[in-house]
């Protein structure tokens, strides 16, 4: 039977002469989600009913079945499967069935005050990139990624396991329903990107990686970032305003601050780059931004004698340290030069040596590559490694960058086995790190001082 309140359906009812419910679980502005028996099967599945007053609607109608359809062949551990999906002859309702989910969605652990362990932290948001980059893959984009849409379940052997829901506002890049609108505001305030908010028809997998970035913040310090906006604005459009303008205050300022939470070193550049203004500048992937993130994390965590080394050399060790080879010759002095790179390579050790620096225009990208490639022909089929000096390299733009990727790529295909990178600022760091997650560099790490670089590039350790 049909009620005109939330809970459209009453314990019991069999709906669609198949599934019978047992009680009203949550209700969201596109359907009433309920606990209910297959009786085919005798297994509890949720079902999902559109609610009533959005019936007649016929975007609504369209965007339930894109909902279905959009990820009901995307096969992961990390998204809701969904089982059956149809529209009810006797009340025209659409509805679809998903697996029942045991557990709790994030924002009712948040909403508890529960402060979650930072390792937890990064296992969830690890996850649920996972479930990200196969939307994307797939031509989808969620639109809607907060608290209340990431489940956490528990497998049988007590592991966690993160499942990404609600995709009611989803995107395609090529629709699989035809005569939708997915123009507009759709999504929720606190997490959506400068694009949404904007109400452009660009709105791509960029967005979702900016509100993965914004469930960090909130997974780490307990509030969203833009809680002391909404606060003062009082209002979802004067929100919106400050969205588009971008943040004002440093996360790690606001974070400790707010809530007295220390955020780890370099959280803010990173925080930058998922969250920035320009869908260019972001992370290209999920998991690449989250790789980066669980980078600092771990950096930050340990002991000061263990962290990256400083700049100052180290004295002598008292055992016998491995034979190193003399190092190459110091690229020209920077004031002869406010940009440029140089490739050498010693044949003794097959270490090429690159140093960059300055802005970069297209130009010098291709000089550089060209340079590089030119340089490691000989080095073709062998095991070879890469010694960069990126410490007076700013991020550049992604036409520039095209280039330093291109470069990475060629070393992965034709024998690099590590690559260090000497660095002198953490934005530096994660702009070379993000393009090496990227093209799939086997090995590579991050250094202050070149001795420690050569060393682990020669021995490992």
């Amino acid at each position: 039977m049909l009620l005109s309140r939330p809970a459209l359906l009453e314990p019991e009812t069999l709906f669609h002469g198949r599934y019978r419910v047992i009680r009203p679980i949550k209700s969201g502005g596109m359907g009433t989600v309920y606990e209910v028996v297959d009786q085919k099967t005798s297994s509890r599945r949720a079902l999902k009913v559109m609610l009533p007053n959005l019936v007649s609607n016929e975007q609504g109608r369209k965007r339930f079945e894109l909902e279905a359809r959009a990820t009901g062949a995307i096969e992961s551990d990390h998204i809701v499967r969904i089982l059956d999906v149809g529209i009810d002859p006797s009340t025209e309702l659409p509805f679809l069935v998903m697996e029942l989910l045991r557990g709790r969605d994030l924002g009712a652990i948040l909403d508890q005050g529960i402060r979650v362990a930072i390792e937890d932290v990064l296992r969830y948001l690890t996850q649920t990139a996972l479930a990200l980059d196969k939307l994307h893959a797939a031509g989808v984009v969620h639109r809607d990624l907060k608290p209340e849409n990431v489940f956490l379940s528990w497998r049988d052997d007590g592991t966690p396991c993160i499942k990404v829901l609600d995709f009611g506002v989803v995107k395609t890049v090529d629709p699989v329903v035809t005569g939708i609108a997915t123009r507009g505001i759709l999504g929720t305030p606190l997490y959506m990107a400068p694009e949404q908010v904007e109400a452009s028809q660009d709105v791509g997998p960029a967005a979702d990686i900016y509100a993965l970035g914004q469930l960090a913040y909130e997974l780490l310090v307990g509030e969203p970032y833009w809680a002391v906006e909404l606060e003062r604005d009082g209002s979802p459009i004067l929100l919106a305003a400050d969205i588009s303008d971008g943040p004002r205050e440093s996360p790690e300022a606001r974070a400790k601050r707010r809530k007295s939470v220390d955020l780890p070193a370099g959280f803010d550049f990173w925080f930058a780059g998922v969250t920035a203004k320009s869908v260019e500048a972001r992370f290209p992937r999920a998991t690449a931004a989250i790789a980066a993130l669980t980078d600092l994390v771990r950096e930050s965590a340990r002991p000061p004698e263990e962290q990256v080394p400083s700049a100052k050399p180290k004295p002598p060790a008292s055992r016998p340290e491995p034979a190193l080879p003399p190092e190459p010759a110091l690229p020209p002095a920077r004031e002869v030069a406010k940009k440029g790179f140089l490739v050498t390579v010693d044949g003794a050790t097959n270490v090429v040596r690159v140093d960059v620096w300055g802005f970069w225009d297209v130009g010098d990208g291709k000089g550089y590559w060209e340079e590089f490639e030119r340089k490691t022909r000989p080095l073709l089929g062998k095991p070879w490694y890469v010694l960069a000096n990126i410490s007076n390299f700013p991020p550049q733009k992604p036409e520039v960058s095209a280039f330093v990727e291109k470069t990475m790529t060629h070393a992965r295909q034709n024998g690099l086995v590590r690559a260090a990178n000497l660095v002198s600022s953490a934005l530096g760091r994660m702009q070379i790190q993000r393009l090496s997650v990227e093209t799939g560099l086997p090995l590579y790490s991050f250094f202050t001082a070149e001795g420690e670089a050569l060393r682990w590039l020669l021995t490992g350790k």
